[in-house]
C-alpha cells in the first residue's frame, strides 16, 4: 500500500457522517484508489466481504470483536453515493467504485515512495460544496502538480454545485431547520429540475404565509414537519386553503376594527342613563 493523502474536499464531505461510512471510505476504499482512473476494484478486486474484513476489530478486554455485515457495508456505500463522494459503477461480477473527490491524475501515487508527495491544487477544479461550506484548498509547493483533467466529470461536478445551491435556497426558506444532513440526502435524491425547484420554493412560501395567517387569527396550526420528511412526502403538492390567505389580506387592507362587545355597549347605556338621571334631579 502506497502513501495516501486525503484532500480537503474529502474531509469536508465526510465530516458529520456516521462512523461506519467514514471508515468504509477511509479504510476500505481510499487506500486502494488507482490515481490514474480514480477507481477502486479495477487493478485490485474488492468486495463487500473484503471491505468488511478491513474493518475487523480484534478481541480486546471490554471491547466487542467482529466486523460489519455485508448489508451494513452495502448501505454505507449507498449512502456515500447519495452524498456524492463515490459512484458505484459495477456490481455484477466484481465491485468497481469511482472516488469522485480524488483530485487529478498522478501516476506517482501508484509507485512506492519513501516520502509522501505534496500536491498543488489546480484552480480549474471547482470545489464540490457540502452545505455551502467554504472549503479552500491550500496551495502548497510540491514536487509535482495535477494535470488539467480532473477525475470528476465536469458536468457531474457542475450539476452537484447547482443542486447544492438549490438546497441552500430551500433550507433558507424552510421555517423548521432540523436534521440538515437528512434533508440534503432527500434533496439529492430528487435532483429537482428548475421547474420543480421553483414549485418547491413557492409551496414553502405559500405554506408559511398560510401558517402566519392562521396564527394571527388565533387558530390552531399544525407543527412544521422535519425538512427531510417534507421533501420525502412531496409536501409541496399539498393544497392550501386560499380563503385563509384572502381573508387575512382583506383584514390587512381594511384595517382591524374590533367590534364593540355587549358588555361595553351595556356600560355605555348605563352611563347615558346615569347622566340623564342626574340632569333630571337637578
Amino acid at each position: 500500500m502506497t502513501n495516501m493523502i486525503i484532500n480537503h474536499r474529502e474531509l469536508s464531505a465526510l465530516s458529520g457522517l456516521p462512523y461506519l461510512q467514514q471508515l468504509v471510505y477511509l479504510r476500505g476504499l481510499r487506500p486502494y484508489v488507482d490515481y490514474q482512473t480514480a477507481k477502486v476494484g479495477v487493478k485490485r478486486g474488492i468486495s463487500y466481504q473484503s471491505i468488511a474484513e478491513e474493518l475487523y476489530i480484534e478481541p480486546h478486554p471490554g471491547i466487542q470483536s467482529g466486523s460489519p455485515s455485508k448489508d451494513q457495508i452495502r448501505r454505507a456505500l449507498r449512502s456515500l453515493e447519495r452524498i456524492g463522494i463515490i459512484h458505484i459503477e459495477s456490481q455484477d461480477w466484481k465491485l468497481i467504485i469511482r472516488c469522485l473527490l480524488v483530485l487529478g491524475d498522478n501516476s506517482a501515487q501508484n509507485k512506492a515512495a519513501t516520502n509522501p508527495p505534496v500536491y498543488q491544487a489546480s484552480n480549474q477544479h471547482a470545489e464540490t460544496p457540502v452545505f455551502s461550506r467554504e472549503n479552500k484548498l491550500d496551495n502548497q509547493k510540491g514536487t509535482s502538480t495535477f494535470s488539467s483533467q480532473a477525475a470528476i466529470p465536469q458536468k457531474s461536478e457542475k450539476d452537484l454545485v447547482c443542486v447544492s445551491a438549490q438546497f441552500e435556497a430551500f433550507w433558507k426558506a424552510y421555517p423548521k431547520k432540523n436534521a440538515k444532513q437528512k434533508a440534503w440526502e432527500e434533496f439529492l435524491k430528487l435532483q429537482p429540475s428548475e421547474e420543480l425547484f421553483q414549485r418547491i420554493i413557492k409551496a414553502v412560501q405559500e405554506q408559511t404565509k398560510a401558517t402566519t395567517a392562521l396564527k394571527s387569527r388565533g387558530l390552531w396550526i399544525p407543527k412544521w414537519k422535519f425538512p427531510a420528511n417534507w421533501l420525502a412526502q412531496h409536501c409541496w403538492e399539498d393544497e392550501i386553503d386560499v380563503s385563509v390567505l384572502e381573508e387575512n389580506n382583506h383584514e390587512i387592507n381594511q384595517g382591524h376594527h374590533p367590534k364593540q362587545q355587549p358588555v361595553d355597549f351595556l356600560w355605555e347605556s348605563c352611563k347615558a342613563g346615569l347622566s340623564a338621571g342626574e340632569t333630571h334631579y337637578e
